[in-house]
C-alpha cells in the first residue's frame, strides 16, 4: 500500500502536462479503485495532547473562521494548549500560528478547478490537500480539528490518509458534508435517500451539471473509510447528521459560544450617542453575511418587513454589514463591523434584532445579540428555536409567514414590559448556555476523550 499518495501522483501529472479531463480521471481511478482504503491507524509514539491543528476554508472571514480561529485557537493557546490553524486563505489576520495552504503549481491548479467547476465536480481535484501529511504543522499535531473544508482548497478523497495518522473531530458549520452539493438543503430531503435530479443547483456551492447522486455516493464511500468524530453546533442539526451518509460515525452537540464579556449591554441611549442613531425611534436592528441579498439570511423577508412598516416614521430599520454605509430615509445601511465592541453597541442601541433566516446550524448573531440584551424576532425553523424562547427572549413566527413576523415585531414594541423582561431573560439564556468559556471546556473535553481513544 502506498502511504503518501500526494508523491505517487504529484510528478507524473505535472510533468506529463495532460489535459484536465484526463488528469482527473487518473486521479479519480487511482483514489476510488486503488488508494481509497481503509488505511492502518498508525499507532503514534506515547504523548500528550499538546499541539491542536485546526483546518478551515479561511481566517479572517466568515462564520466558520471566526469559531476556528478567534474563538476557539486563540482561547486554547490561553488554556495550555499550542493550537495553529491550516487555512485555504488567510483574509488579513498575520500570526505565527497561522499557515494558509500554498498552491505548489499554480497552472495545474487553475486547469483543474476550470474543469472541476464545468464538470460539476466541485473539490474533489484540490491535490495541494495530499501534501498536508508532509507539513511540519500537520506533523507536530497530536489532534486535528476540522472546520469547513468546502471552498476549493481540501479534497475529500484525502480524508481516509489524515484519518489514518491523527485523531481527527470535525465540527460542521453547514450541511454541505453530506449533501450532493448545497450547504443548505432547505425543505429538500434528498439527501437522506440519494441526491439527483436537483432542483436547486444554483444554492451555494452551485454546479454546472446536475452531479449531486455521484457527489454524494463518493462522498459516502470516502466517509466509510475514514475515522472521524462529528461535533455538531446544534441538536437540529445532529438529528439531520444521523440520518444522513454521516450516520454510523460517532456524533457531539457542542453549541458555539460568544465572549459575553464583548457583547454585553451598554445603556440605550448612551449607544445611540455613540453611534449618532436617533433617540426617539424604535430601531430594528439586522445582520447577516452577505446582508439582505443572501437568501439563506432572509433578506427578501427584511425588505417586505420595510416596506410594510415604512410609513410609520416612527421606526427606523439599521442593516448591517452592507456593501457600503448609506442613509435613507428610516433606512440607515451600516458596512461590515469587524470590531465587536462597535457591534455590541449596535446590538443595545436597537429595540429588537429581527432575524428571519431560513438555515441556521445555530446562529452566532442571535446569541450576540441577546447576550446585550436584545430580544429577537425570527421564523421558528432550523436550529433558531434552541436559542429564542417563544414570547419569552423573543417571538418565534411561524415560517416564511410574513404576516406572523410582523406580528411579533409589533407585540414586542407596544408592549415595554414584555420586552424589558425578554432582554433580561436573553442575557440569562447566554450565561446558562452560550458563553464562550462553556463552548471551549466542551472541545477540550471532547479532544481529551478522543485522543485517549486514538492512543
Amino acid at each position: 500500500m502506498i502511504q503518501n499518495p500526494q508523491e505517487h501522483i504529484f510528478p507524473n501529472f505535472i510533468e506529463r502536462n495532460f489535459k484536465a479531463k484526463e488528469i482527473a480521471k487518473k486521479i479519480y481511478d487511482d483514489f476510488v479503485f486503488q488508494y481509497l482504503k481503509k488505511y492502518p491507524k498508525i499507532k503514534p509514539e506515547k504523548q500528550n495532547l499538546e499541539n491542536i491543528l485546526h483546518i478551515n476554508t479561511a481566517v479572517g472571514k466568515g462564520g466558520a473562521a471566526k469559531v476556528a480561529y478567534d474563538f476557539l485557537c486563540r482561547n486554547l493557546n490561553n488554556k495550555g494548549y499550542n493550537s495553529a490553524v491550516l487555512a485555504g486563505a488567510n483574509y488579513g489576520k498575520p500570526a505565527d500560528n497561522i499557515e494558509a495552504l500554498k498552491v505548489s503549481n499554480i497552472r495545474l491548479h487553475k486547469m483543474l478547478h476550470r474543469y472541476s467547476k464545468k464538470q460539476g465536480m466541485l473539490d474533489f481535484y484540490n491535490l495541494e490537500s495530499f501534501n498536508i501529511p508532509n507539513l511540519e504543522i500537520f506533523k507536530k499535531a497530536n489532534l486535528i480539528h476540522l472546520h469547513n473544508l468546502h471552498g476549493a482548497y481540501f479534497s475529500p478523497f484525502v480524508l481516509p490518509y489524515l484519518t489514518s495518522l491523527k485523531p481527527v473531530i470535525w465540527t460542521l458549520h453547514d450541511e454541505q458534508a453530506y449533501t450532493g452539493h448545497c450547504s443548505y438543503a432547505f425543505d429538500c430531503n434528498k439527501w437522506q435517500t440519494g441526491c439527483g435530479n436537483c432542483p436547486d443547483l444554483d444554492y451555494y456551492p452551485k454546479i454546472k451539471k446536475d452531479t449531486t447522486d455521484f457527489l454524494l455516493q463518493t462522498k459516502k464511500k470516502i466517509y466509510d473509510f475514514s475515522d472521524f468524530t462529528v461535533a455538531c453546533t446544534s441538536h437540529w442539526l445532529a438529528n439531520r447528521v444521523k440520518k444522513s451518509i454521516l450516520g454510523d460515525k460517532e456524533i457531539k452537540v457542542i453549541y458555539n459560544g460568544i465572549d459575553e464579556k464583548v457583547f454585553t449591554s451598554t445603556a440605550k441611549l448612551y449607544a445611540r450617542k455613540m453611534l449618532n442613531l436617533p433617540l426617539n425611534k424604535k430601531i430594528l436592528l439586522f445582520s447577516a453575511s452577505g446582508c439582505i441579498k443572501n437568501p439563506q439570511k432572509g433578506g427578501k423577508y427584511i425588505l417586505e418587513t420595510y416596506k410594510r412598516l415604512n410609513n410609520n416614521k416612527d421606526y427606523l430599520f439599521v442593516n448591517l454589514g452592507a456593501e457600503e454605509a448609506k442613509n435613507k430615509g428610516n433606512w440607515i445601511d451600516v458596512a461590515y463591523i469587524q470590531d465587536e465592541k462597535e457591534l455590541a453597541l449596535y446590538y443595545s442601541a436597537a429595540d429588537l434584532f429581527i432575524y428571519p433566516s431560513q438555515a441556521e446550524v445555530f446562529g452566532l448573531v442571535i446569541a450576540e445579540s441577546m447576550s446585550c440584551e436584545t430580544p429577537v424576532i425570527a421564523f421558528r425553523n432550523t436550529a433558531i428555536p434552541e436559542l429564542v424562547d417563544h414570547m419569552e427572549t423573543g417571538y418565534l413566527a411561524e415560517n416564511k409567514n410574513i404576516e406572523d413576523f410582523l406580528n411579533g415585531i409589533k407585540t414586542f414594541l407596544d408592549n415595554d414590559n414584555l420586552r424589558k423582561n425578554a432582554s433580561i431573560k436573553s442575557r440569562q439564556v447566554v450565561l446558562e448556555k452560550f458563553t464562550l468559556d462553556r463552548m471551549i471546556n466542551k472541545y477540550i473535553e471532547l479532544y481529551q476523550e478522543i485522543f485517549k481513544k486514538f492512543n
